[in-house]
Order: C-alpha cells, then sequence, then structure tokens
C-alpha cells in the first residue's frame, strides 16, 4: 500500500495512492466539488463524535457505479479516506 497525503480544499487527507477507486474519489473531492461542497463532507466527519466518520457514495465513470467510501477524521486533525467496509458483504 503507497500511503499518500492530498490537500482536499484545506484538509489533510491520507489515503491509499495503490487505489483506483480512491484516486477516483480524490479528483471527485478536489475536482468536481467546490470548497463550500466538499466542507460538508469534511465536517460531517469531524461532527460525528461516536465514529468520527462520514458516508460518501461517489460515482465510478469506468464501472458506472457508486463507489461506497468512509472520511474519518483523525485525533491529529487529519482525514483518512478509505473504501467503506461492510458488516455482511465486505
Amino acid at each position: 500500500m503507497a500511503e499518500k497525503y492530498v490537500d482536499i480544499h484545506g484538509f489533510k487527507v491520507k489515503y491509499d495512492g495503490d487505489s483506483q477507486m480512491l484516486q477516483n474519489a480524490v479528483h471527485h473531492l478536489t475536482s468536481k466539488l467546490d470548497t463550500a461542497e466538499a466542507k460538508i463532507f469534511f465536517d460531517g466527519a469531524k461532527r460525528n463524535l461516536d465514529s468520527h466518520t462520514a458516508h460518501l457514495e461517489i460515482h465510478n465513470p469506468t464501472k458506472n457505479r457508486e463507489d461506497d467510501l468512509t472520511l474519518v477524521h483523525e485525533s491529529d486533525g487529519s482525514y483518512h479516506l478509505k473504501k467503506r467496509e461492510h458488516p455482511f458483504w465486505g
């Protein structure tokens, strides 16, 4: 896993740089959303006091489906973008 960090509208985000799905999500968050729209996801992750997560569904044009992702607010103030794990189907 090649962990990468990227600045998305002023928020430091860590993600697996080897994952095409996560690269697509980073592109979507940086180029398809303006700062106010992206801030909604980051604020959601920060305010969710139980799990510090926000769930995102981002369209994947190469597979014509939605990718299910989780944005986690870390204790150091950064965020971690990762594939959402489903309890029943992985």
